[in-house]
């Protein structure tokens, strides 16, 4: 229990981070509660059991999975509003005690009142931290609950569905608006206790002044309620364009080989660059927004106090009784405080709350999309095995599918010769779709082979779609033999960035003798043996490191390893070479054991037993004996074309393991653990000096005019206790005056900087990672996973837009407050001040300890998101051949796998974050004890000092908390721009200083391609990859 309450358990990890470099595996273990196979299947069933009518079914269905640990923020939290509460009584009655008489009495109310100092400041660190910990933990099983949920979905939708990768802005980006919406949830029901409370005492020292706070309290309440619902329309417009981009770049990336052959770079990234200014325009209005409400919440704080104490005075006057003395008016400023606070922090929580609430229907609206196919469970009937190495088992709920009707057996021992059965059907894409398919018959037979053919764009490929249950069917009916496992080659094949081994083996368990044979039979035995690390050798994304041929032959080999018992093969031959070809074909056909095939190899037709041939125009499908079918048109006849041999000994542009090196995810190890000064200085030189200027100058005036106040009601206060009402309008315009001008400052803050400096900030940042990107060699990019540098274009563009912005100003704002009230403090008790010194040495060693590990697990959870990307990715652009492999079983336990990685540094960043507010708190409680003690001991202080001095120690402590978790926020959110500056300084540029020669606008004047003995290669590091030729006229065909 005491390990946990004060976090007890993260000091080896904070030491361990302050001298050592960490690693993914060097993070503690998950707690078993937060594991996304017990959440994850907690959220799955909780969603199949819901009524979905509702646009919050997803959110109530979150609350009631997760609701232990919101329960468990109940009790902590209430205390923590008790012990609020008591910090104005507590200031009123040490001031108040300054005039009792020295005596044996007074003596031991004096020592009562350093123990209720004591009691009152270490229960707000300890019940901070406690229901803060509390939320953090619902904040992360909700992310596991979520992102099960939404890959769960993703293997059962359909493939046109999953083209805009939409998922993966799920994953990340709406998450993170759901997550920043719940850190601070508890002010929804916390803060109207702690404001009704307040008004109560408040009332009892001023009377009906009271309610002059309180009438601006619910003013402002009720506009940024009104702003909230517009808050949530705004963010869901920014999370729509937002998605776009990023769906455009993950296309961009994915397909990044073609887009430079075809000469589209240039065109794509402006595309994306103005989906990117599209976007941010989007943004400012939600940015508007919140500027908009920030400004109503802060009214509270800078008018509400004067308010109170100008109707205060003026009621005095008339009624001629009571003044405004120190004890009384900082007890009524703590107390304003305390009830501008909570409506601050509940103005500033409830839109994002509420706003929230859009990623939770673009997440819910995701789950509830039509799967589109005829059977989302097609090949579910036979479980894939996980590897134990990469793979944890995991419960899986049974999911609400439609199954293909079975093929009939009399007799079980006996397996059916038909394998899957068609009778009369039609087929669709979607079910008010027009028939792709109609009045289909065919019998799939065991121990045949056979062949599809038809022209170009005649619906071969839909097909075997419609074979794989991947298409709607209208009408008849589809049978399918129970042992039917079916195996698939696309057309384009699918091949996720693994080694080929892993690849090839899928799965199943390794056999080395059916292995070495299926390499045997697609003829790559040569091309593995050229390779430097052979079959563990990794391809790349989409296999770029690959001829197409090579892909090709490797898909083809997976489908052979995995034994099934249909085969199923769109196009398979294309690319490869004449003796290639008829080597794979024959080698295949000629096993002992034949698999029934269905191929677009019109070539091979003399060698199978049955042709299907596509009619695009009457959308049939005939079925004849291969013998009755005459001379194959010349519509379905290839081009015959050039072959182009490699260099003897060199036949492949594989990049070896140890020269393989990826662009880094981070800066150097030294500054991912230590910091870089010279990222603020980009940012500045990005963001512009006029902005730069204009920001400090406005925080500035806003630090002065909202603290110098305690100064002027120090005066105020003493010179009523002196003359009573003298000079009472010249304090209640000043006081007025400071906090009118204290708000224009603010809002002039955070328009400037927020609505006008950021968008065009990250605009030009965006534009620096683009550049990077398009800039590029291949041979550069395919040594990085596409979900790395997607991480770039998502998870880092966010921090750059939203927490780093965030974090830059509030660190700005907390710094100049925390010396205005240090030097307040220092004023008003010179002894107390005497405890800066080593307090400062102390938070010095409190940072530095914290950020080097702080740093340390941002990155990690960065890096731990990036194989999520890549996952949902891969899983979107494969999801037909995951299916037909009955594959989801597999990805669905290594999904959950990743995600439980990516939660340990998720987690204990919210952790560690509680363990310094806890820290804080306790200093500043020992501030505290040491100023009570002083107070009540010595007695050598005015009220009004002791009175500034208590409010600014209680103020401090909060901006001490907020001024290093807002630097260590800024720390995390900078390593964004130094994954950019990395990224941007180690990625090798097309574009050489020698390669500037301006053809000029007549090139050029023919149309022709000239080879001249040329000599290429595809690194410097790596032999010349294909020889010198002469010219020649050629078909150029990758």
């Amino acid at each position: 229990m005491y390990n946990r309450g004060v976090f007890w358990w993260l000091n080896s990890l904070l030491l361990q981070g302050s001298s050592h470099l960490f690693q993914q595996g060097d993070l503690p273990p998950l707690d078993p509660k937060l594991a996304s196979e017990t959440v994850g299947y907690q959220m799955e069933s909780a969603w199949q059991g819901c009524s979905k009518t509702s646009r919050y079914s997803l959110a109530w269905v979150a609350l009631r999975v997760a609701c232990r640990p919101l329960l468990c923020v109940i009790c902590p939290r209430i205390c923590l509003i008790g012990f609020n509460i008591a910090q104005p009584l507590l200031i009123y009655r040490v001031i108040s005690f300054l005039d009792d008489p020295t005596n044996d009495q007074t003596r031991f109310i004096g020592r009562a009142l350093i123990g209720a100092a004591l009691l009152v400041y270490s229960g707000i660190a300890l019940s901070t931290a406690s229901y803060q910990h509390q939320i953090y933990r619902y904040i992360t099983l909700i992310r596991g609950g979520l992102l099960s949920l939404i890959y769960n979905q993703t293997l059962r939708l359909s493939a046109g569905t999953l083209t805009d990768h939409s998922a993966a802005t799920l994953m990340s980006e709406d998450f993170d608006r759901i997550a920043v919406g719940f850190e601070h949830s508890d002010v929804v029901w916390a803060s109207p206790i702690e404001v009704a409370l307040a008004i109560y005492i408040l009332y009892r020292e001023i009377g009906l002044a009271c309610f002059a706070p309180v009438i601006i309290v619910v003013g402002c309440a009720g506009s940024a309620y009104s702003l909230s619902k517009r808050a949530k329309v705004a963010q869901q417009h920014w999370m729509n364009a937002l998605q776009d981009r990023i769906s455009s770049t993950s296309f961009f990336l994915s397909n990044i080989k073609g887009i430079r052959i075809s000469g589209l770079s240039e065109p794509s990234s402006t595309k994306i660059d103005n989906l990117r200014i599209h976007e941010l325009n989007k943004s400012k209005r939600f940015r508007q927004n919140a500027t908009t409400r920030m400004t109503i919440g802060v009214l509270p704080e800078t008018i509400g106090p004067a308010a109170a104490f100008i109707v205060y005075v003026l009621i005095a006057r008339r009624s001629g009784q009571g003044i405004l003395d120190p004890a009384k008016a900082f007890s009524a400023l703590s107390l304003v405080s305390l009830l501008s606070k909570p409506i601050l922090n509940f103005l500033y929580a409830f839109p994002i709350l509420v706003a929230s609430l859009s990623s939770y229907d673009r997440i819910q609206n995701y789950l509830l999309m039509n799967q589109g196919r005829l059977n989302s469970a097609l090949a579910s009937l036979e479980q894939s095995k996980p590897r134990e190495r990469d793979l944890y088992p995991v419960k899986v709920p049974v999911l609400d599918t439609v199954q293909l009707q079975t093929l009939d057996q009399p007799d079980r021992r006996k397996p059916s010769n038909s394998l899957i059965k068609i009778n009369n059907a039609s087929f669709s894409f979607k079910t008010d779709d027009k028939p792709t398919f109609q009045g289909v018959s065919i019998n799939i037979k065991r121990d045949s082979a056979y062949i599809l053919i038809g022209p170009v764009g005649s619906g071969k490929s839909a097909f075997l779609l419609a074979l794989l249950g991947e298409l709607k069917l209208t009408e008849g009916t589809m049978l399918k033999a129970p042992e039917c496992g079916i195996a698939y080659c696309s057309q384009e094949p699918w091949l996720p960035n693994l080694s080929i081994r892993s690849i090839i083996q899928g799965p199943s368990d390794f056999d080395e003798i059916w292995y070495a044979e299926v390499i045997n039979v697609c003829c790559l035995e040569t091309d593995i043996a050229s390779l430097p690390q052979q079959d563990m050798t990794v391809i790349g994304i989409k296999g770029m490191r690959l001829s197409g041929g090579q892909r090709r032959r490797i898909s083809l080999a997976r489908a052979v390893y995995s034994r099934k018992q249909l085969l199923l093969l769109d196009d398979i031959t294309s690319g490869l070479d004449t003796v290639t070809e008829n080597l794979v074909i024959q080698r295949l056909l000629g096993q002992k054991a034949c698999w029934p095939i269905l191929t677009c190899a019109v070539h091979f037709k003399h060698m199978v037993d049955t042709i299907i041939e596509v009619n695009p125009d009457s959308s049939t499908v005939n079925v004849q004996r291969s013998y009755q079918i005459p001379e194959t048109p010349e519509i379905y006849e290839d081009d015959p074309m050039i072959q182009l041999d490699v260099c003897p000994g060199n036949p492949q542009p594989d990049i070896p393991e140890e020269q393989a090196t990826r662009v880094s995810e981070a800066p150097s190890d030294v500054s991912r653990r230590i910091g870089d000064a010279s990222l603020y200085l980009l940012y500045a030189k990005e963001m512009g000096l006029a902005s730069v200027i204009m920001v400090i100058s406005t925080s500035i005036g806003f630090c002065f005019f909202s603290r110098f106040p305690n100064i002027w009601l120090k005066w105020w206060s003493e010179a009523e206790s002196r003359e009573p009402s003298k000079r009472n309008v010249r304090y209640i315009v000043g006081y007025a005056a400071f906090g009118v001008s204290a708000t224009v400052c603010f809002l002039l803050l955070y328009w400037i900087f927020l609505v006008e400096s950021i968008p065009r900030t990250s605009i030009r940042l965006h534009r620096r990672l683009l550049k990077a990107v398009t800039a590029a060699p291949l041979s550069s990019l395919i040594l990085v996973d596409t979900g790395f540098i997607l991480n770039r274009f998502s998870q880092d563009m966010s921090l750059l837009d939203m927490r780093l912005p965030g974090a830059m100003i509030q660190t700005l704002d907390g710094l100049l407050d925390a010396i205005a009230e240090g030097v307040l403090i220092a004023q008003s008790s010179p002894w107390t001040a005497l405890t800066f010194f080593p307090l400062l040495a102390i938070l010095y060693a409190i940072q530095k300890f914290y950020l080097r590990t702080s740093r340390q697990i941002r990155h990690l959870d960065l890096e731990a998101k990036s194989p999520l990307f890549t996952s949902i990715i891969e899983t979107c652009d494969g999801i037909t051949t995951i299916r037909a492999f009955a594959w989801q079983e597999t990805f669905r336990q290594l999904n959950m796998s990743l995600i439980d990685e990516s939660q340990k540094p998720f987690y204990l960043m919210y952790s560690i974050q509680c363990w310094l507010t806890l820290v804080l708190n306790l200093l500043v409680m020992g501030i505290l004890v040491v100023l009570v003690a002083l107070a009540v001991e010595l007695r050598n202080t005015s009220g009004g000092a002791l009175g500034v001095a208590l409010n600014n120690v209680s103020a401090i402590s909060a901006t001490l908390a907020y001024v290093i978790q807002a630097w260590t926020s800024l720390e995390t959110s900078i390593g964004a721009l130094a994954r950019l500056k990395s990224f941007q300084s180690e990625t090798p540029s097309e574009h050489l200083p020698n390669e500037c020669h301006d053809p000029g606008s007549t090139w050029p004047s023919t149309g022709m391609i000239q080879f001249i003995d040329v000599t290429t290669q595809y690194r410097w590091v790596i032999l010349s990859a294909l020889c010198e030729f002469p010219v020649l006229k050629l078909h150029i065909v990758l």
